[in-house]
């Protein structure tokens, strides 16, 4: 595929110099594909580097064929592997490495390796709080370990450890924080803030910030409005709207999560609170007859707990209920009732 077709492609991807070629991949979960790569020469690239920009195409990084590009920016943290997919990428506050969700704070240190027992083997991983690791980057072939693979290794372990703030250990057990003194990277990224400085003001950089900056707060908007919503904080919002909000939140969140037959583990959703009231939740239980919808309000000391059955049914049945428009005129009557019958001292 050409790299004008590549450009204009309706799917995620991902764009990286490997030596004097430009290769962009279509990338999903599970799909990693190389639909262009193109000789192009030094003087071209920024102009090149605008197209990609132009077509919302992240650039990213690899090293010298390794099969893997990294894509280490303010919007986005993720390892891809050219031929699979993606290895590792962050979730809010959490890590999604290979397949395994971690939480940020448990990550310890991310740590390159070379497997002195079995030739060929090497690769990247992140090392947990409870002396577990997860390793998301390797690569196993007949020949002995070359100075250029723990080249890529070690850039791609030093750029995710100084990405999410964790020491860095490379393949002898030494660790490190990266952009210290001694650091080979500390003269490119002393270089590159020189750069920064000198051009802050040059019109194509400025555009590229406020597209970040607006990005960065389009993002944390997105962020503060589901956390609201997950803790069933309301804001500003009417009651009404509120409680709309959460149960279609609560309704994607079933879909996902609750299978049409079978068991599962029970899921809730919270509420706004009604006249300085109690916890309000949803609650979705496994039942004989299928699944039921519980209301559930406990007071604010936790000694007066009441609940009703909203609806028994499918998920899919319940989804529905959950989207419906008339659903808040269902709901905050009951959420009124067993407020009033779990306020302390009642």
């Amino acid at each position: 595929m050409s790299l004008e077709a590549a450009l204009n492609l309706r799917e995620p991807r991902v764009a990286a110099w490997d030596s004097d070629a430009l290769i962009v991949l279509a990338v999903g979960r599970d799909r990693a594909e190389v639909v262009a790569r193109e000789q192009i020469p030094r003087a071209d690239r920024h102009a090149i580097e605008r197209q990609l920009e132009q077509h919302e195409i992240p650039m990213g990084a690899t090293h010298a064929g390794c099969g893997f590009v990294w894509l280490f920016t303010d919007e986005f943290l993720a390892v891809v592997q050219i031929g699979v997919g993606i290895r590792l990428e962050a979730l809010r506050s959490d890590l999604v490495i290979a397949g395994r969700r971690v939480r940020m704070r448990e990550v310890v240190a991310v740590q390159s390796f070379v497997d002195r027992t079995e030739a060929g083997h090497r690769g990247v991983r992140v090392v947990l709080t409870n002396n577990d690791s997860v390793t998301f980057a390797e690569q196993r072939d007949a020949t002995r370990t070359s100075p250029e693979d723990e080249t890529w290794i070690a850039l791609l372990g030093r750029g995710l450890a100084a990405q999410i703030g964790v020491p860095y250990r490379d393949e002898a057990g030494k660790e490190s924080m990266p952009g210290r003194r001694g650091d080979p990277e500390t003269d490119v990224l002393i270089q590159g803030l020189i750069d920064a400085y000198t051009h802050w003001d040059d019109p194509d950089r400025v555009a590229r910030r406020e597209a970040r900056e607006a990005a960065v707060r389009v993002r944390d908007e997105a962020i503060l409005d589901l956390a609201y919503i997950e803790s069933g904080q309301r804001g500003e919002l009417p009651m009404d709207v509120a409680v709309a909000k959460m149960a279609a939140h609560f309704a994607a969140k079933i879909e996902r999560e609750i299978p049409d037959v079978g068991p599962f583990k029970e899921i809730h959703q919270a509420l706004p609170e009604i006249d300085n009231g109690g916890y309000v939740a949803f609650d979705l239980k496994p039942a004989q007859s299928g699944r039921v919808l519980e209301l559930r309000v406990e007071s604010p000391s936790g000694e007066f707990k009441e609940s009703e059955v909203l609806r028994t049914g499918s998920t899919a049945e319940l989804v529905r209920y959950l989207r419906a428009a008339a659903l808040p005129d269902h709901v905050l009557p009951v959420m009124r009732r067993l407020t009033d019958a779990t306020r302390d001292g009642i």
